[in-house]
């Protein structure tokens, strides 16, 4: 019983060399790929490529400039928040060194709402399914660990080897068999000899794979950096249902010369701070107005709500010399609820002059 465990554990460890040494190398030619050819991994997070493209799957893209971009072709792109998206390209333009890309998942009956403007782009190569779930795996933090643990049980197979086969054929710690036991001492002798020379070769064919598997690991880990999370994402439309939407309008202020709206020159003004009121009798609840001034130099508006009436005032500084003289001053204004920059059509008020002494109120026009 002893001799066969000996041996099954024999095979195991060959056989966890082997499919270390096989991922070393794809992490080998993944990492020279990456460096000599530009290819970067894909591993895609949503579904709207499929059937094409699946969530999970791996791609390998190879990066290509814009002039080098055709209809049709699946290219990976950054989008304006830093994460990337996967999609076919429908249409293109040229501008210079860049193209103007519009693309659209397999899976989706909308173009992107947002054109993509690249000098370069990652073309699509081939894909492999489902590996990109091994990949996210083994790149999160349960991964390289068991990957850490996985590293050091190699290196304990380098440094220290099971006890070497006895004088059976069969396999390391195998007893002999009891035709070895009567033969002639000749036979086994040379039996030994190429059991010896079986176990040299065993011996080199091991250290190979451990040095594949070493270079494997380390090259692995750099490329882990390499591998590039992207999105299929999805751009059709949706219809909202179960919900009751209430359109609503901004009242502009009254236009100039409208019933009940008047303009007056500002009462108990100082020099410092002449202008002029207008009021119109419509004053809606949470509406605040602004004012816009042309033809004056540091003019200022407020609103106030008073008498029931919506009261906007103009002032000025009628020691500032620009304003003085000034045969037209226009005031435009418009409306927007508390709180909000949805903002009213805008509306021209009556205009007015000023005068060329500081110290004279300034005159409302027709």
């Amino acid at each position: 019983m002893t001799g066969r465990l000996g041996q099954a554990v024999g095979w195991a460890r060959q056989g966890l060399l082997t499919v270390g040494a096989v991922l070393g190398v794809a992490c080998i030619l993944l990492t020279l790929g990456a460096a000599l050819f530009g290819l970067r991994p894909l591993v895609f997070e949503s579904g709207s490529m499929s059937p094409t493209i699946k969530t999970g799957d791996l791609a390998i893209s190879h990066r290509v400039d814009a002039s080098s971009l055709h209809k049709g072709d699946i290219v990976s792109v950054p989008t304006g928040t830093g994460t990337r998206v996967t999609h076919r390209i429908v249409s293109m333009t040229h501008e210079g060194s860049d193209a103007i890309l519009a693309l659209r998942g397999d899976a989706n009956t909308a173009t992107d709402a947002t054109p993509y403007r690249v000098s370069h782009a990652d073309v699509v190569l081939f894909h492999v399914p489902r590996i990109g779930y091994v990949v996210g795996w083994l790149s999160g933090p349960m991964g390289l660990f068991l990957l850490g643990l996985y590293a050091a049980f190699l290196v304990s197979v380098l440094v220290k080897r099971t006890p070497e086969s006895g004088p059976g054929e069969g396999g390391p710690g195998e007893p002999l068999s009891a035709e070895e036991r009567v033969v002639p001492p000749s036979i086994p002798a040379r039996r030994t000899s190429a059991r010896n020379a079986n176990d040299k070769a065993r011996l080199m064919a091991t250290g190979g794979l451990s040095i594949l598997v070493a270079a494997g690991f380390l090259s692995g880990a750099g490329a882990q950096s390499s591998v590039t999370p992207t999105l299929a994402a999805w751009t059709d439309p949706a219809s909202i249902t179960g919900t009751t939407l209430t359109a609503g309008t901004v009242p502009a202020p009254p236009p100039s010369g409208a019933s009940g709206s008047t303009c007056a020159p500002l009462a108990n003004a100082s020099n410092q701070a002449r202008g002029v009121v207008y009021t119109w009798p419509t004053a809606p609840a949470s509406v605040t107005y602004t004012a816009t001034v042309t033809g004056l130099t540091g003019a200022t508006s407020s609103y106030a709500v008073v008498n029931g009436k919506a009261t906007l005032t103009v002032t000025y500084d009628a020691t500032v010399t620009a304003n003085r003289s000034v045969p037209t001053v226009t005031v435009t204004a418009t409306a927007a609820p508390a709180g909000s920059s949805w903002n009213s059509t805008t509306t021209t008020l009556k205009s007015f002059s000023t005068p060329q002494q500081p110290s004279s109120d300034p005159t409302c026009l027709p």
